[in-house]
């Protein structure tokens, strides 16, 4: 094999490696916005969405499947982004380079007690979306339901319920990380 050859493939994998994170980074900056701005607007008026809960039941779900798909999605660039890393790790050793050789483990803690990486990032920005849009769907379909004729407070019931299916969501993405990080984390042959 010539030397270039490594080299080209090296330049290859960055730039796969950069057009990946970029992709992130977009889905990133419009999904928590775009759906904040939604799920805002659309529970803004409880009295009103009381009264009509049908149709913001549809956006919520569609809004909730909308955004599973973005994570399902992510997860897969995960693990693309993941196989880039370890090629070009292997690659570096051929040809002495250390971008991705060097990276720093996972060593900062949030309070000296969350471990911080990308996915717990992610984990956390896409539970809570996920969160939001069941807030909708919770709050439709207890109405729907009549619950509130039951003496139960449907915002907060439903508040609770979304947290509930955040925290679910989020548990879940870091169950995914920890078997994806280890399948990753040895090197290639």
């Amino acid at each position: 094999m010539r030397r270039e050859e490594p080299w080209k493939e090296y330049e290859s994998v960055l730039a796969s490696f950069r057009q990946l994170a970029e992709i992130r980074f977009k889905l990133l900056a419009l999904l928590p916005t775009i759906s904040g701005f939604a799920i805002g607007a659309l529970s803004k008026d409880l009295q009103e969405f009381k009264d009509s809960p049908v149709p913001r039941l549809v956006v919520g779900v569609l809004g909730f499947f909308v955004t599973l798909g973005i994570v399902f999605y992510d997860q897969r660039n995960s693990q693309l982004y993941n196989a880039l890393s370890r090629r070009a790790r292997h690659l570096e050793s051929k040809i002495g380079a250390a971008q991705f050789n060097d990276r720093p483990q996972r060593t900062l803690e949030f309070l000296g007690i969350f471990k911080i990486w990308h996915d717990r990032g992610l984990a956390l920005i896409y539970g809570t979306v996920m969160g939001g849009w069941f807030f909708l769907v919770s709050c439709a379909m207890l109405w729907l339901l009549k619950v509130d004729q039951q003496k139960i407070d449907v915002p907060k019931t439903s508040a609770l319920i979304s947290i509930f299916a955040a925290v679910a969501v989020i548990y879940e993405l870091h169950r995914l990380d920890r078997q994806a990080s280890s399948k990753v984390d040895s090197k290639p042959k």
